[in-house]
């Protein structure tokens, strides 16, 4: 049974009336299929689904902005990810703010987390990531994949900038970057060394070296890899975290995770990447969940990344 930190807040008269009118379902047809498919819940696992999904609204509505309810009926799992990861925060114990405007997010004070769920792309775009055809067997290009987290990085950072000249977010704040990517083909179907990863730190394909006389594997590594090429011919930076514009970004918080495929133990699936250069660096360790990545700058032409992984309680 999926358990909920209750948090506690001096919440008014007027605030608990609000959470109390504020229904996340109703008769009405939305645009989003998802949604749709959740309300009218009629096979076990969705019925599971959307208590789930209730249980969590009951939790998030005093957090919710006024313009939640009618966004989440025509980008479910955009809005859902904004909620579980609020969610997720509150049952890790932290301070949690959603201000507005602003950042989805702030814990601790001053640290700003922003969502966004990007899509495989535009239906007719020759850079969409082709969807999954069950009984085909078929490959999965990483480029695609990355590119969609790359756009989305890139779309938040310019979203950042307006913050801070907006004067809503203090230059001297952490700002994390939450990616989720469970609207995305293929991408739960990782690699051991993350596609995310990859896709700030400038890694490319992995290769394998052999002994050319004994044919035994003698070493390996990864290509490097600054850009991802478009159809059009425009390169995306996948070394955003060496460029000096983006060390306002003081990390990327990854997940796949969706209403119908999560763990009870929440943020298990987190993957937390420092950024090396950041301006405002977040501790290590500050979730405390999941997978965490730092890396170390050994050289001018070399870096190495170490992993911490963190026991699920």
């Amino acid at each position: 049974m999926l358990m909920f930190f209750r948090y506690s807040t001096d919440a008014s008269v007027e605030s608990t009336v609000k959470r109390m009118s504020m229904e996340l379902f109703d008769k009405e047809e939305a645009s989003s299929r998802v949604y749709n498919n959740v309300r009218n819940a009629d096979v076990e696992m969705m019925v599971i689904a959307k208590e789930r999904c209730l249980a969590m609204w009951e939790i998030f509505e005093p957090y919710a902005d006024n313009h939640f309810v009618k966004e989440i009926k025509r980008d479910f799992n955009a809005r859902f990810w904004e909620m579980d990861l609020t969610c997720t925060l509150l049952e890790l114990g932290y301070d949690v703010e959603c201000p507005k405007p602003g950042p989805d997010v702030k814990i601790e004070g001053n640290i700003w987390i922003e969502a966004i769920c990007p899509t495989g792309g535009q239906e007719n775009s020759p850079d969409k990531v082709p969807d999954i055809v069950t009984g085909i067997a078929q490959s999965i290009k990483s480029e695609p994949i990355a590119l969609r987290f790359t756009s989305a990085i890139l779309e938040k950072h310019r979203k950042y900038l307006g913050y801070i000249e907006d004067g809503v977010i203090s230059e001297s704040e952490p700002y994390i970057i939450a990616v989720n990517s469970n609207q995305i083909p293929s991408a739960r179907l990782d690699f051991p060394l993350p596609r995310i990863v990859r896709a700030v730190l400038s890694i490319g394909s992995e290769y394998i070296t052999f002994d050319r006389d004994s044919a035994e594997v003698i070493g390996g590594g990864f290509y490097y890899q600054a850009s991802i090429s478009k159809s059009n011919g425009s390169e995306v930076p996948t070394d955003i975290f060496f460029d000096e514009k983006y060390q306002g970004i003081s990390a990327i918080l990854y997940s796949c995770v969706d209403l119908c495929n999560r763990s009870d133990k929440l943020g298990q699936d987190y993957i937390l990447i420092h950024n090396p250069f950041a301006i405002n660096p977040i501790k290590k360790g500050l979730l405390g969940v999941g997978r965490e990545a730092t890396v170390s700058i050994d050289s001018e032409v070399e870096y190495s990344i170490r992993w911490i992984e963190h026991e699920v309680a």
